[in-house]
């Protein structure tokens, strides 16, 4: 019966990324990157493992993921059409006569310089954070302490690096529009550098054996390709030099953390590739245990996100405040502590996180109702940040789409983790757009 879950939840996965695609002819449709992030991250370990974050597989508890992400993937693809059916209504009539221009592009007139600065305050921030970590030798030969060393105090310059992926994605806009303009010789420069700068961006990840930065960049410029350029078909992905980039991706993936455990690839023989790659995704374990664990005796009912009133404090003003990271509740209740939030940081005994998905998170406070109504509100969301995409189609809204689609998730450590990156972005791009836009006129 197991598997008879898993080729149902695949099937309507594949129907509901084929149906979007051939609707909409974009492969990063908020309906279509879901559902394919869905099929990555619960199909190929609903198959046959057995063990998985301290959850054991089993028939039945593979029975309730099933439901549990069937109402999800259902509530997100009404919410979608909700939003698209009702919250759009009266902006599609008045979009017609609005004064964006599509043949202006607000990135078109941003200085070289000005990329420059923002790529500079987010190395200069990494830079920092390496020093603090005791300098590129120490942690190339400490991957493991050096990579536990990024969660203590280094979380504030770690956020001053989103102004360097808002410079590479200046970069590449500035980069197709000479491409597009028949400007060649300028195009090569820019492409250039703008490989340069994704390779010191990278670096500073890798060497700390880091990946989902490294991933998230990638992913970032794939997208303005995509709604800067040109749409993406599932044939692009099959050249030569993309293959290679995807191999060597994937490959990180597997890699750096046996660097960071002091093994690699040789002396690790248990090592299975494929079913690393899938694990480092793979949301099974985590969700099937919150399934387990929680019920009506013991749902949170939401005191979770008490932490948002806290959150800004430092611990030195209000050591009893609760952790932002409500991943961390997880692992205590996993390792067998009780746990009800809010709890302060000091009283919890596991201090490393396990992140909540979406729907796990919405169980754990409110069981089924609260998958059906937050997922129906993540679909509304994502269809009217995919409607101001479309509109504006400039690097803001890009790396603001990214950010809701990919990474944002309903738990407290996401949404921080999201909320911070849009207001950096923000504040890095609209002061330097206005100022072209005012010299322009």
């Amino acid at each position: 019966m197991r598997i008879v879950y898993t080729v149902i939840l695949g099937l309507i996965l594949a129907a509901i990324f084929f149906i979007n695609y051939r609707k909409e002819k974009d492969l990063f449709c908020p309906m279509c990157f879901v559902s394919l992030m869905m099929f990555i991250r619960y199909i190929p370990n609903m198959i046959d493992k057995d063990v998985e974050h301290f959850s054991h597989l089993t028939e039945s508890n593979i029975s309730k993921l099933f439901w549990a992400e069937l109402v999800s993937i259902i509530a997100i693809q009404i919410g979608n059409f909700i939003g698209n059916r009702v919250v759009f209504r009266v902006k599609r009539e008045s979009s017609e006569n609005s004064v964006y221009s599509k043949e202006y592009n607000s990135d078109s007139n941003i200085k070289s310089w000005v990329i420059f600065l923002l790529f500079s305050i987010g190395m200069i921030a990494r830079l920092r954070v390496i020093l603090m970590s005791g300098g590129i030798k120490y942690i190339t030969s400490n991957a493991g302490l050096a990579y536990i060393s990024l969660s203590n105090g280094t979380g504030f310059l770690s956020m001053f690096s989103n102004f360097a992926i808002v410079a590479v994605m200046m970069e590449l806009s500035a980069a197709l529009q000479d491409y597009h303009n028949g400007n060649s010789k300028q195009f090569k420069h820019k492409r250039l550098m703008l490989i340069i700068m994704i390779g010191l961006y990278s670096f500073t990840f890798m060497i700390f054996t880091s990946r989902s930065p490294i991933f998230e960049l990638l992913l970032f410029v794939i997208f303005g390709i995509n709604y800067l350029w040109r749409k993406l078909r599932i044939r692009d992905f099959l050249g030569p030099r993309i293959i290679l980039v995807i191999v060597i991706s994937l490959a990180l993936i597997v890699i750096l953390p046996l660097l960071r455990q002091g093994q690699t690839i040789t002396s690790s023989r248990d090592t299975n590739i494929i079913s690393s790659i899938f694990d480092e995704f793979s949301y099974v374990g985590r969700d099937t245990y919150v399934y387990d664990h929680f019920d009506k005796s013991n749902y949170w009912h939401g005191g979770n996100y008490k932490g948002f009133l806290t959150a800004f404090i430092p611990y030195s003003l209000y050591p009893q405040k609760p952790p932002i990271d409500d991943g961390i509740y997880l692992s205590n209740i996993m390792y067998g502590y009780w746990v009800n939030p809010p709890v302060p940081r000091d009283n919890l005994t596991i201090t490393y996180s396990i992140p909540f998905s979406t729907p796990g998170i919405l169980y754990a406070d409110f069981g089924m109702i609260g998958i059906i109504i937050g997922q129906l509100l993540m679909g509304i969301i994502y269809s009217k940040v995919y409607k101001k995409l479309k509109m504006k189609q400039n690097v803001l809204w890009i790396i603001i789409f990214q950010l809701v689609v990919y990474q944002l998730e309903l738990s407290t450590l996401s949404i921080m983790q999201t909320i911070i990156p849009l207001a950096i972005t923000y504040l890095a791009y609209k002061p330097t757009t206005s100022v072209n836009v005012k010299l322009g006129n």
